[in-house]
């Protein structure tokens, strides 16, 4: 269980998104080879995330959507690598994050914004932190999407595209998640 910082990063400049905080949780193993620190964590989470998109092609136009909350499933699975010291240590972690949507295909507001969303999507887990008696990880961790999430458009982009269609891609403006998280996990 923890908390998730979230971000939308989007390949064209004209759009901007602020960090939103949400939560998660679910059930997480762990196994290592004792005498090595070796070894692999997975965990099935039900993620509740929050995004800000601001759109901001002037200064008289900007405008701001926000997300009422976005729910995933996430199943990360990670090569993990424990040191340790008379009861406590420290771990660092590296693997594949897959993640499904569960909500909503697209998310408007008529015809100011459309912002449509993937279902399915996979991920690169950096994480590390601290470990106390074998039964309890102090840790965060660090998703880098390997994929798009999305696309976006909205009213102020297609218009400017409009009136400079051979300076600008014609293209909608893709998306994708970064997310950081904060976690403590119990074994049992």
């Amino acid at each position: 269980m923890g908390v998730n910082f979230n971000r939308i990063s989007f390949d064209k400049a004209v759009i901007d998104s602020r960090e939103r905080q949400g939560f998660f949780f679910g059930p997480k193993i762990k196994a290592t080879i004792p005498g090595f620190g070796l070894g692999f964590d997975a965990a099935l989470i039900y993620s509740q995330k929050y995004y800000s998109i601001i759109d901001d092609l002037s200064d008289e136009k900007r405008q701001t959507f926000e997300t009422d909350k976005m729910s995933f499933i996430q199943t990360p699975v990670n090569v993990r690598w424990d040191m340790g010291f008379h009861g406590w240590g420290i771990y660092l972690a590296i693997g594949p994050q897959w993640t499904w949507y569960i909500g909503q295909g697209t998310w408007n507001d008529s015809e100011t914004f459309a912002a449509n969303f993937k279902h399915s999507a996979l991920g690169l887990n950096l994480g590390g932190g601290l470990w106390l008696f074998d039964h309890m990880n102090l840790g965060f961790s660090y998703t880098i999407p390997m994929s798009k999430n999305g696309n976006y458009s909205s009213e102020i982009y297609n218009k400017i595209k409009e009136s400079y269609n051979h300076l600008m891609d014609i293209n909608p403006i893709e998306m994708k998640y970064y997310s950081w998280q904060v976690h403590i996990d119990f074994y049992f």
